[in-house]
């Protein structure tokens, strides 16, 4: 058994309907569907609020 684990539904996230054509249109330009859109969004996030953490403690 793998220490990894899939996280599928980590987030319970709403947006109303500006937010989703918002959404759905950086998707298509990056030729990706709005959830992968999104995931990826919030992965690189994440990994650069690690970064500046990561700064900041040197």
């Amino acid at each position: 058994m793998s220490d990894q684990h899939e996280h599928t539904r980590a987030l319970g996230i709403s947006f109303n309907a500006a937010d989703f054509h918002t959404l759905n249109y950086y998707a298509r330009k990056h030729e990706m569907p709005v959830r992968e859109f999104i995931e990826w969004m919030v992965r690189c996030y994440v990994k650069s609020m690690r970064a500046e953490e990561q700064k900041r403690a040197k």
